[in-house]
């Protein structure tokens, strides 16, 4: 359980990713099957985490799109360091 700082800081982070999401929410994504294209979805908290969720775009300019969609589905789940991760490879490209 979370005490009401955590609680505070847990609502600012999301805040603040959201934010940025609204801004940019297209991100192309390497995964295990390929290269997609994905559209951020929502926030979520889960074991103690904050979790992102994005959904597969099909795009026929990404070649791997229906192999990921066979493979792993249609959404993508990150974690705030690996969407930070992606966010600044993508913008440096």
């Amino acid at each position: 359980m979370l005490n009401n700082n955590e609680y505070k800081d847990l609502i600012n982070t999301t805040d603040c990713i959201n934010a940025l999401c609204e801004q940019k929410p297209m991100m192309v994504i390497n995964t295990q099957c390929g290269t997609g294209r994905y559209r951020f979805k929502k926030v979520g908290y889960k074991d103690g985490s904050l979790l992102m969720e994005f959904s597969l775009i099909h795009d026929a300019k990404f070649k791997d799109t229906d192999k990921i969609y066979d493979k792993i589905g249609d959404n993508c789940y990150l974690t705030v360091d690996q969407f930070l991760y992606a966010y600044k490879n993508h913008i440096s490209a």
